[in-house]
């Protein structure tokens, strides 16, 4: 697993990290479908951005809600995967606020929490386009993916 690379406020797959003159610029170089990843699990974290990347996608990683909607308001993505249970802001007021600010946004929300099961079915009413529970395939994130990003 490559080692992932500190940018301001965010964490990178080396391969991804965009500069001009030293400093991140998000969305810099080639047109790639942008995703964000927002969970506080380091290690799952990491395992999301990986599989990614390796997909052909450009990805930033957030390590909270709070980074993960300030990310989101400085450069737009095209999809947002977020972990539903964090410390500082959980992933459903993640949902609601992105929902309510860009309502076009697209969302897949993720819970490895035995009691998440009620809280991903909340997500999908306050407009997450796919919910998945933890453990999840590669392919089966993969499969998400590519689904929210192809419906309308």
């Amino acid at each position: 697993m490559s080692a992932l690379v500190q940018v301001p406020g965010a964490w990178l797959l080396p391969s991804i990290v965009k500069t001009v003159d030293g400093v991140f610029q998000p969305g810099a170089g080639t047109v790639m479908t942008r995703i964000l990843v927002i969970d506080d699990d380091a290690n799952i974290r990491e395992i999301i951005v990986e599989m990614l990347t390796d997909a052909g996608y450009e990805v930033v990683a957030a390590g909270s809600g709070t980074n993960g909607i300030r990310l989101f308001r400085q450069a737009p993505f095209d999809l947002v995967v977020t972990d539903l249970i964090m410390p500082d802001k959980d992933g459903l007021e993640v949902v609601m606020e992105l929902r309510k600010d860009f309502p076009g946004v697209k969302i897949i929300t993720l819970s490895g929490n035995p009691f998440g099961r009620s809280s991903l079915e909340t997500s999908r009413a306050l407009g997450a386009a796919r919910t998945l529970g933890k453990p999840f395939s590669e392919d089966q994130l993969l499969e998400a993916v590519r689904d929210v990003l192809e419906s309308n």
